[in-house]
């Protein structure tokens, strides 16, 4: 029975040839049948020219919302490009929303944007590739694709939307175009996996909490354009050590850049930026050490020899780090003493 049913959703989604009903220009839509067990409804974009269509939902045979069982069932989808001779270019809000089982979709090359919430909740979705074309993908459109490794944006994404992808936890890359300009709220919150980010010079805005809560965050790099940091935008960011503040940045909000989930400083956190830049008025500001661009970073000093934890005294806990140091190096550490112990 399993599959029939996966045979009969591929080939609806693949082309609406067998059984598809005829559509009009005037039509509102068309729902597309080509086997017993499942159609596609689609209709004309409400801002359309009238001579497309967005897939709006899937159907099962009578026209009745798939139940549970059924949309268990459903791993794999491959849009056609077109309907009636007109091409299919919008994902519409919300037709995915929690296909749970959804492993693999194929996007046709016509598509040019991915309505809000359109893939919400599909746990399953490994990869996705996103056709050049598209040029807008909503708010949450992926959030809680929590299998979802890595994701380009197509060089025409100009905004990067609210909560897109957030909580994609297994989200380790994803790539910024040229020529976007600003990114979204909690627009990558909780991705725990991502590793790095690397901002390109026409991005002007961070939302709050933009990379709130990516704890694996090390590397970031933020574009000599962008001009506002957001509250709370590198929030929880806990393993970042490090980061360089362009001078075009005039607004940093709260707790946006060296601070935990829970409102504490990251230990060793250093800012990096020009003298008397907004960077160091927050530095400053927040008790967090600021480096002037191009300085050579500061040698650690532990005052009293063999105070390795700086806590006015060379005792047993001292020794103790020394110990754990010295195995690292043995097994192969090729860093120094305080960065071992500031990773």
């Amino acid at each position: 029975m399993k599959q029939r049913i996966m045979a009969g959703l591929l080939a609806c989604m693949m082309a609406l040839g067998c059984g598809s009903l005829t559509a009009h220009a005037e039509d509102e839509g068309v729902f597309g049948l080509c086997t017993d067990y499942y159609g596609a409804y689609y209709r004309r974009p409400a801002d359309g020219d009238g001579a497309s269509w967005e897939i709006v939902k899937l159907y099962a045979a009578d026209y009745s919302t798939l139940t549970d069982d059924q949309i268990a069932e459903v791993t794999y989808l491959e849009i056609p490009a077109s309907v009636n001779d007109q091409p299919v270019t919008g994902i519409g809000k919300g037709v995915f929303w929690e296909l749970t089982a959804l492993t693999d979709v194929v996007l046709p090359d016509s598509i040019t944007y991915i309505a809000p919430s359109a893939f919400y909740g599909c746990t399953s979705l490994g990869s996705i590739a996103l056709p050049a074309g598209v040029t807008e993908i909503g708010s949450h459109a992926f959030r809680g694709c929590t299998s979802l490794t890595g994701i380009d944006l197509p060089d025409g994404v100009t905004h990067i939307e609210d909560y897109v992808f957030y909580d994609c936890r297994y989200l380790s890359a994803a790539s910024i175009p040229e020529g976007a300009e600003s990114i979204g709220a909690w627009a990558f919150g909780d991705c725990v996996s991502m590793t790095e980010i690397t901002l390109p010079d026409s991005v002007t805005s961070i939302g709050r909490s933009a990379f709130s809560c990516c704890s694996s965050l090390t590397d970031v790099s933020l574009g000599s354009g962008v001009t506002t940091i957001g509250d709370y935008a590198f929030l929880g960011c806990s393993a970042m050590r490090r980061v360089t503040v362009p001078a075009s940045v005039t607004e940093i909000g709260e707790q946006a850049l060296g601070y935990t989930f829970a409102g504490a400083l990251i230990p060793d956190f250093v800012i990096c930026g020009e003298a008397g830049s907004a960077a160091e008025d927050y530095a400053n500001a927040n008790g967090i050490p600021f480096e002037e661009a191009g300085a050579e970073p500061a040698i650690p000093s532990y005052g009293i020899i063999g105070d390795i934890n700086g806590d006015g005294t060379a005792n047993a806990s001292d020794a103790a780090m020394i110990l754990i140091y010295s195995a690292a190096v043995g097994a192969g550490y090729e860093g120094t003493l305080p960065e071992y112990f500031a990773k």
